[in-house]
């Protein structure tokens, strides 16, 4: 659907995640219908408490990482896609993850709920959009 020049695009399966400590996680956010380019694709994460914490931005090579973010953060682009890769997963990665697009040739920023992924760590149970930590399903 477009409006307004707004690109759908969505974060593809699994829009949830467990992973072990020390293991990697891949998470995958996907335009439809456009190559990402040259555009900017900017992740965040996303815990109570904190609001949205930026992660890092890539647009072609180049990647610009916060420095509250550590060097276990990066990501490449695809052709319709941006791949966020976190090696080493520890508990204060847990949250929820977004990504955002902006098309380097307009003003328009896009960003959509549906590319948001829960990833969670640890042993507790019960993991929702809200609130993550441990080992449930979001």
């Amino acid at each position: 659907i477009k409006h307004h020049n707004l690109i759908p695009f969505t974060q593809r399966v699994p829009r949830s995640m467990i992973k072990n400590q020390g293991k990697t996680a891949k998470i995958t956010c996907t335009m439809h219908g456009k190559s990402m380019g040259e555009d900017y694709v900017h992740w965040y994460l996303g815990n109570p408490g904190k609001g949205l914490q930026w992660i890092l931005y890539n647009k072609g090579t180049k990647i610009e990482t916060s420095p509250d973010f550590p060097r276990r953060f990066s990501a490449v682009k695809s052709g319709d896609s941006s791949i966020l890769t976190i090696t080493k997963v520890n508990p204060n990665d847990s949250g929820i993850y977004y990504c955002g697009v902006w098309d380097s040739h307009s003003s328009c920023r896009h960003t959509r709920d549906r590319t948001k992924t829960c990833l969670s760590l640890g042993s507790q149970h019960g993991c929702s959009w809200v609130s993550v930590y441990g080992g449930g399903e979001c």
